[in-house]
């Protein structure tokens, strides 16, 4: 990541514009370059995160409703029993997308996190904060954490196989062979 004057402080916005794209040492901030080459990753991005906080939003506005009417339809165990089997699915259909792009899995994860945290503390009740509670905000922290990593490691496997393809075609004509 690009320093500034040489000093290890960095201005927010190198911070997030290093989030989401890759640039060299050499190579100063360009937002509008950036995306006017088509380095849409933020849209993209933006536009799932969006998505999963619409998803989450919903499932705490009728979630309650939608659990009770299951219940009452098809008893108290199938409910919970379909509930742990979708949870699960999405657990693996979470580590597919993962696999797939780890810097946008990233990036949803840390919004899944900040909204869940914001939902979780809306909705404490005053003077009583009881494990259960503390426990969802410390997983929260710890998604938004996850998320970070994830998003760091993608960045340095992008940075990584980017020197590599450069070193992969550097031409070669320069090197000479000794007798």
């Amino acid at each position: 990541m690009p320093k500034t004057n040489g000093s290890d402080k960095r201005s927010l916005s190198d911070v997030m514009f290093d989030l989401i794209f890759d640039r060299t040492n050499d190579e100063a901030r360009n937002w509008k370059k950036a995306l006017k080459e088509g380095k849409w990753e933020i849209s993209r991005t933006s536009f799932i995160a969006l998505g999963v906080a619409l998803i989450i939003e919903g499932i705490d506005a009728f979630g309650l409703n939608l659990y009770q009417k299951s219940s009452e339809a098809l008893g108290k165990h199938i409910t919970q029993t379909t509930i742990a089997t979708l949870v699960c699915l999405a657990g693996f259909g979470a580590h597919w997308a993962k696999k797939i792009n780890q810097l946008r899995y990233g990036i949803v994860e840390i919004v899944f996190g900040i909204f869940s945290a914001y939902a979780i503390a809306w909705n404490l009740p005053p003077n009583e904060l009881d494990f259960a509670r503390l426990a969802s905000l410390l997983g929260a922290a710890y998604v938004i954490v996850r998320g970070i990593s994830n998003v760091s490691e993608a960045r340095s496997k992008l940075r990584t196989s980017t020197r590599t393809s450069a070193a992969l075609h550097t031409p070669t004509s320069n090197i000479s062979v000794g007798r």
